[in-house]
């Protein structure tokens, strides 16, 4: 059986990168991993960080504990449900990884056989606006 890795983070725009990647693999027969990468739980804490999909709510203060770490630990494995439960296939299988997202990312593929990494922004570069703007031609 194929496998698929979905990384997503906790943006409104994860709910479309996991359809594209189930609909893939569902096309491919493949299993689904939704994992998302905690790099800094610090960031979580940090008054620029806006919290989006119910991962919680910015805290002011600097000092990371358990607790935090346990508890935007907590608030990325309720994000992920929501996609499992968005997506309605309770055989997906969900992650969280700790670490740098490369990183992560790619030795989690490697231990657990991953054939194809889907991975989404909620961002755009000036290349990708670039892209965006070309007109596209129906043939």
């Amino acid at each position: 059986m194929k496998k698929i890795l979905v990384a997503i983070d906790c943006t409104p725009s994860a709910y479309k990168v996991a359809e594209q990647a189930y609909s893939l693999g569902r096309a491919m027969n493949a299993e689904i991993v939704l994992v998302h990468v905690v790099e800094d739980a610090g960031y979580y804490m940090s008054p620029i960080y806006d919290p989006i999909m119910g991962l919680g709510t910015s805290v002011s203060t600097n000092i990371i504990s358990s607790d935090t770490l346990q508890n935007t630990d907590k608030g990325a494995i309720h994000f992920l449900e929501k996609i499992k439960s968005h997506l309605q296939d309770e055989k997906i299988i969900i992650s969280i990884l700790h670490g740098n997202i490369v990183e992560s990312i790619l030795e989690f593929a490697e231990q657990e056989h991953v054939d194809i990494i889907v991975i989404g922004t909620h961002s755009r570069s000036i290349i990708e606006e670039l892209f965006w703007e070309v007109p596209r031609t129906n043939y």
